[in-house]
């Protein structure tokens, strides 16, 4: 979480190639724009915050509830920060098993799972 709250600008300017399209998508063609690279700053928060225990997994409530008034209410990237709220309690989740032992501790499977919740 410190890092998707405190190294954001260090992680805008990335590209957002290769994101599933639903994580940096909506938005495209009104007034904010698209998501983006904004996707950065939703999965390593809720990452961050899956695996940082309950404390932090409140804080990480908070701000989905925030991002779902904002999809309910009108906020064009608002479907697109749900998602990636979502794709990154999914990421904190298969890395939370992983480093629990809950799943085998095999990189690649840890690397699949993850593409899978956020790439193309």
């Amino acid at each position: 979480m410190d890092l998707a709250f405190n190294g954001y600008e260090r992680h805008i300017h990335n590209g957002f190639a290769g994101f599933k399209s639903k994580l940096t998508e909506p938005g495209t063609g009104t007034k904010e724009g698209s998501q983006g690279a904004g996707v950065y700053g939703h999965v390593l928060g809720q990452a961050g915050a899956k695996l940082g225990g309950l404390a932090t997994m409140v804080v990480g409530g908070l701000a989905d509830a925030v991002d779902t008034a904002q999809k309910l209410y009108g906020t064009s990237q608002g479907p697109a920060e749900v998602a990636g709220n979502m794709a990154g309690w999914a990421v904190g989740r298969h890395i939370n098993n992983f480093l629990t032992g809950k799943t085998p501790r095999d990189p690649n499977r840890l690397k699949n799972s993850l593409m899978s919740e956020l790439c193309n």
